[in-house]
């Protein structure tokens, strides 16, 4: 869409996660499509920050957000509550297992007055032991 905004903001310094890079690229991935498939109407924000002893990877649009009695099937592997716009049901699952196979979670915050719709993929940071 031409009139799309799309902003990415990094973290302050370097996060580091352990795990296969092409797995938490593709979960990465399936949720900014999603945002963009089926969330953003005219803005789309990328945000990495550390959040205590994780990394964390926000997605954020200012679509409506799904509706909270979703958000137990959304990572359920062929649930869509848009399959009529032949949404596979499968880019939170996918992205879900990858986080937590990677010891995380994938998350989502909800719309208010003040703060627009969020997933998240939060991951444990490596350690000078890892």
């Amino acid at each position: 869409d031409a009139d799309m905004v799309v902003s990415f903001e990094p973290a302050d310094g370097e996060l580091t996660v352990l795990g296969d890079l092409l797995s938490l690229r593709e979960a990465i991935i399936n949720v900014i499509d999603n945002a963009l498939r089926h969330g953003a109407s005219s803005r789309l924000e990328v945000r990495v920050l550390r959040s205590g002893d994780s990394g964390v990877v926000e997605v954020i649009d200012d679509g409506p957000g799904i509706p909270e009695a979703e958000w137990p099937n959304v990572t359920r592997r062929f649930y869509s509550s848009r399959a009529e716009s032949g949404a596979s049901g499968l880019g939170f699952a996918i992205a879900s297992e990858v986080a937590t196979v990677l010891g995380g979670r994938l998350g989502l915050r909800k719309r208010t007055e003040t703060e627009p719709f969020c997933v998240f993929i939060e991951l444990p940071l490596a350690t000078e032991h890892s």
